[in-house]
């Protein structure tokens, strides 16, 4: 099992984030979490981060976390079908919330892999 996270792995495309708008499954949480199965032999993964959450630092923060956290957990998503996932934060939360978001996290890829 590879915990890497490699630039090919991650989502770019405005085509993308469209399909996933389009035809993907949403679970809300403190973020919305989408997620489409795809036809590549590896998942992918994007996030994104409003400017009204906070400044720079903040939303960089943001985003490392959740990185973090799926690079970690991807495993936990049946590995028969491969996944694009989009994380689009709702909240701005801080360093004493990283375990709840860590929790939320894992539980929203759990639910998927039982789908």
């Amino acid at each position: 099992m590879s915990f890497k996270f490699p630039p090919f792995q991650r989502l770019k495309k405005e085509k993308d984030f469209k399909n996933l708008m389009k035809n993907g499954n949403k679970i809300r949480n403190r973020f919305f979490f989408y997620f489409l199965p795809n036809d590549y032999p590896y998942h992918r993964f994007a996030i994104s981060v409003n400017r009204k959450i906070g400044n720079a630092v903040q939303r960089n923060y943001i985003k490392r976390v959740l990185k973090e956290c799926f690079r970690l957990n991807q495993h936990l998503v049946e590995k028969k079908k491969n996944y694009d996932f989009w994380i689009v934060t709702k909240k701005r939360f801080d360093k004493s919330n990283v375990q709840e978001i860590r929790e939320l996290f894992i539980h929203s890829l759990n639910k998927i892999s039982r789908r």
